[in-house]
C-alpha cells in the first residue's frame, strides 16, 4: 500500500525475483479484489487504458519490492511499525 501511495511504477524494471516465490492468496488472503482494483486504479490512470494481466503482475512486482524497501527505511523499530499502523 505504501507503493502504490506513491504511484505508478510505470515501466520500471521488474526486480531480480529467482527462486522467491508465493501465492496471490497468502498476499492479498480475502482482498485480492480490492488490491487488484487499487492497483489497476494507480497504474492504469484515468485516461482508460488497460494493461495485460503480465504487466500488471510485473508492476505488483516491482510496487512488493518498492514498499518493502520503504518499510526498511522507515520502520527501524517496533514502535516505528505501530506508528506506520496508526497513520495507515
Amino acid at each position: 500500500m505504501l507503493s502504490l501511495e506513491e504511484g505508478s511504477v510505470n515501466q520500471a524494471q521488474v526486480p531480480d525475483e529467482s527462486g522467491n516465490e508465493f501465492n496471490a492468496y497468502t498476499l492479498n488472503g480475502d482482498h485480492h479484489e480490492l488490491i487488484v482494483a487499487l492497483l489497476r486504479m494507480v497504474e492504469e490512470g484515468a485516461d482508460g487504458h488497460s494493461l495485460p494481466d503480465e504487466e500488471l503482475l510485473a508492476r505488483l512486482r516491482t510496487h512488493i519490492h518498492r514498499g518493502v524497501g520503504t518499510l526498511a527505511v522507515r520502520a527501524k523499530s517496533p514502535a516505528d511499525v505501530a506508528r506506520l499502523a496508526v497513520a495507515a
